[in-house]
């Protein structure tokens, strides 16, 4: 699958999200845009909804504890 291209970015310094770039084997692969950066992690199908819950509760790196 190809990758897509980032090469524009219209997110203001303030803003975040999160992006599903694919997903296979029962992981999502997701490109995180914080004030810090991108970050890119692979998250199992079951922990999507406790990973999401950190990252929305604004609770920085912590995100990462799903």
């Amino acid at each position: 699958m190809p990758l897509p291209d980032y090469e524009f970015d219209d997110f203001l310094d303030d803003e975040s999200g999160i992006f599903v770039n694919g997903y296979a084997d029962g992981r999502f692969d997701l490109r995180i845009t914080t004030a810090e950066g991108e970050f890119f992690v692979c998250v199992p199908e079951g922990e999507l909804q406790d990973f999401m819950r950190n990252f929305f509760s604004g609770n920085g790196l912590d995100i990462f504890r799903f």
